[in-house]
């Protein structure tokens, strides 16, 4: 008496339960959507080099990610020091990149103009457009008054030779505050090679960015240095 019986289990629970548990986390979640959108774009990209250029057909290497790659390959990073004592974890493969972050990164394609595939969260929240606005866009978005070209030519002619290099530029967010962006940037090749494909030849570049705030005066004086 006064005891309260449990309720006996309803077959529905325990396939709810168990629909719980496949959900994939939230970091799973986004890494998966990076995937689609770059998937989306190296499609789109593979299609309009094959009309201006004749080659083999490759099996571009979105299905790397969906392979059981080792854990060393999927996550690897190496950590570069400039000569300003700044340090970047750089990922060394697609899947790293796609890793959670609190450094921005930005994921490009390997041609000209270098479009958006992947914006990460810390990108977002400091530079205010979403990963759905960037794709497609180039790093471009960034710049303003004061943006240096002599820097974004040395940046260019980096990226076209498949070469890692580090820079900074001034850069505003979506509603223009001014910031002080350090990039470094690297070539991204793919851990295996499909036909046609060379090693040597990048896949993508990541840049894995610092940012620090500028408040007015800073910023003028930035602008009339690069003046």
């Amino acid at each position: 008496q006064g005891m309260t019986l449990p309720r006996p289990a309803v077959p529905g629970d325990t396939a709810k339960a168990a629909e719980r548990n496949l959900k994939p986390s939230p970091a799973e979640q986004a890494r998966q959507a990076a995937a689609q959108r770059i998937a989306a774009r190296q499609a789109q990209q593979q299609q309009v080099q094959s009309q201006l250029v004749p080659m083999p057909p490759v099996a571009l290497p979105l299905n790397l990610l969906a392979g059981p790659l080792p854990t060393s390959v999927q996550r690897a990073f190496e950590i570069v020091v400039n000569m300003d004592s700044s340090i970047f974890r750089m990922p060394l493969t697609l899947e790293a990149a796609l890793e959670p972050s609190s450094d921005m990164i930005v994921v490009t394609e390997v041609v000209p103009p270098f479009r958006i595939v992947h914006v990460n969260a810390a990108w977002v929240r400091t530079c205010g457009w979403t990963a759905e606005e960037a794709t497609g866009q180039t790093l471009a978005i960034l710049q303003g008054p004061g943006t240096s070209k002599e820097t974004l030519m040395r940046l260019r002619e980096a990226v076209v030779a498949g070469q890692s290099i580090t820079v900074q530029l001034l850069n505003y967010t979506r509603s223009g505050s001014p910031f002080m962006n350090t990039l470094c940037v690297r070539p991204l090749r793919p851990p295996q090679h499909p036909a046609g494909w060379s090693a040597q030849k990048p896949w993508h570049y990541v840049a894995v960015c610092k940012a620090k705030a500028l408040d007015a005066p800073s910023a003028q004086r930035a602008i009339a240095m690069a003046s």
